[in-house]
This record gives structure tokens, sequence and C-alpha cells, in this order.
């Protein structure tokens, strides 16, 4: 079989983040190959993408035959199949991998998809920004998906996501370590399946299947129902937190925090760590004649502004908001007098 080697690396690295490094369940740490497409596969998703010209079934490691494949500088390969070794040639090189051809249950089970639903652009954006607030450890490690919002947080920052229509009947825990694999990629379907996944795919061929968790979510949306003084940031603040965020990297504090400054027609941003400090300030219109100070993880206030437009950032006490109409993203914030 005459195979161009772009396209396969292409289909490969699409379900590169399926893999895992050691193998966790059979055949994780495996590309599989079957029925004209390959796939990845793990406890938390399942990853595949259609292939061209490449009629055989079974798993190869996937680390290995995707570093050799990518030694090969012809644009064109073989690829034959010889019993249980599949053979990679051109005209100087050859290489064999053996093949498992008996393929993990699941992936037939989890193919078997015939309820797709429309997906909105505005969902995967929903999913973006509640990112910003997910937990990618092990407490809270959720995006909380129900009838009404998007949900996450990580115990410092919360956020949500108006859902403008209502998908499923069943409240969804995704994995927050999968979300990226989602939000990167322009799926157009979602469906729902009874053994608890969550699948999507696109125009392009890419299906990624999530498995949904059954602990509980705690309720989150009393505590983003504040109201208090309105602070319009100014649109060049961006440039001045990646200059601040050098100074907040710290070996002997655990968390990155910022001082955040108003007074009077300025906002003042300073930071200081063992390896030296900085401070910028910028004008504003001080509408509520505000004079106030607090610390805040500048990581988190560049990400919200990175992401959301025409948003209004609400202060009070020890949190400070961001919102629009569909989004709402509170951080708690220390009190610094």
């Amino acid at each position: 079989m005459k195979v161009n080697k772009q396209e396969l690396l292409y289909a490969l690295e699409k379900v590169r983040p399926g893999l895992t490094g050691k193998e966790i369940i059979q055949q994780s740490n495996s590309f599989i190959f079957y029925k004209n497409r390959v796939y990845s596969y793990n406890e938390n998703i399942l990853i595949s993408y259609p292939i061209k010209n490449l009629n055989f079934n079974g798993s190869i490691k996937g680390k290995e035959l995707y570093e050799i494949l990518n030694k090969f500088s012809e644009k064109t390969i073989n690829i034959s199949k010889l019993k249980n070794t599949l053979i990679i040639n051109n005209k100087n090189i050859e290489t064999g991998f053996f093949l498992q051809e008996k393929i993990d249950s699941n992936i037939h089970n989890l193919q078997k998809i015939d309820n797709w639903k429309k997906l909105s652009k505005n969902f995967i954006k929903g999913l973006q920004i509640c990112n910003l607030a997910a937990n990618k450890n092990n407490i809270l490690p959720y995006i909380h998906i129900n009838n009404k919002n998007i949900e996450a947080t990580n115990g410092y920052i919360i956020a949500s996501y108006k859902l403008k229509n209502k998908l499923f009947n069943i409240p969804i825990l995704l994995s927050s370590t999968i979300i990226s694999n989602i939000i990167n990629n322009t799926f157009n379907k979602i469906a729902y399946t009874k053994n608890n996944w969550l699948h999507f795919k696109n125009k392009e061929g890419l299906k990624i299947s999530c498995k949904i968790y059954n602990d509980k979510f705690p309720k989150i949306n009393n505590i983003l129902l504040f109201k208090g003084e309105k602070i319009i940031l100014p649109k060049n603040l961006c440039p001045t937190l990646e200059r601040i965020i050098i100074f907040c990297k710290s070996d002997l504090q655990k968390e990155e925090l910022m001082t955040f400054k108003i007074n009077k027609n300025k906002i003042i941003l300073s930071s200081k760590t063992e390896i030296g400090w900085i401070k910028e300030e910028i004008k504003i219109e001080n509408i509520n004649n505000l004079n106030i100070s607090f610390q805040i993880n500048p990581n988190y206030l560049l990400n919200i502004l990175q992401n959301i437009e025409n948003i209004s950032c609400i202060y009070k006490e020890n949190k400070i908001k961001f919102e629009n109409k569909k989004y709402s993203i509170a951080i708690a914030i220390q009190k610094k007098e």
C-alpha cells in the first residue's frame, strides 16, 4: 500500500491526545487501526479520525510509530502487513512493528451513535471560557453541563456560561483534562449515549467521545449573584499584565499574586518577589471615585481579558466579577489595605 506520509501523520496527530505514556488500560498507549479509521483510547476519552489506503485492523505502540514516520524523508511510503507484523519501507529504510490484532470491544460500542444533534459555536465558546476556571488536579476536576449552564471552578475562580437551548435532560460532568481537545477543534455535532459518554464530531471526520462522571458538582450560581462597584478596565491592560506576571513567579510562595490598586484616576499594578519588582500605572476614568487595593492572580485576569469581549468588571470586598449577557466569572481576591 502506497501511503501519503503527511496525511497519515496528520491523522495520527489528531488522535495523539488520547494516548497515555504507559498502558493504563489495554491499548491506551497504542494507535488502533480499524475499518479505515485510527483511534486512541483511554479511560477518559476516545478519539478517532479517518485514514486512507490502510486496510488492516490492529494496534501499534503510538510513540514509536509516530517518531519513525517523522524520520522518513519521502512524501510517499510503503506499508504492508505480513502475518502479525506491519512493515513500513521506502528505497533505503525498512522497519517492522508487531501488530496486536485484537481490538478492545469498547471501540466498537462507542462508535454506535445515531442521535447526533447540531452543536452551536457558542457552546464551544462556553467550554473555552469555563475551562479558564477548571481545576486540572484532583479537587473538582470537572466541567459541569446542565440544562441552563456550563460551569467550572477551582476554588479561586468560578465561571458560568448561560446555555441558549437545553441539550440533554441529565447533568453532565466531563474531566477538565480533556476539554482542550474539544475547544481546539471545530465540532458541529454532539450526541449522548446511555453508556455515559458524550460524543462530538466535525465535518472533517474527527470524533471525540468523552466519559461522563457520576460525582456531584457544588451549587455555585448563588456565589456569582452579587452587586458591587463597577470598574472600567482599560483596553491596553493585557501587555501590562504580561510584564507583571514575570515578577509574580516565585519559589517562596504557592500562588502568583500581584497588587491591583485604584487611586483617583489611575490603576497601579505591582508585584515583588525574590528576583525583583515591577510597578506600572495606567490612567482610567474612575467613575465611582474608588480608592481600593487588593491582591489577585494576574494569570486569571489576563486569560479573561484575552478571551472575553464587552465585559463589565464588578468589585465587592473579597471578590471581583466579570460578566456580560452570557458569561459570569468571579475571582477570589485578598484585601490589601
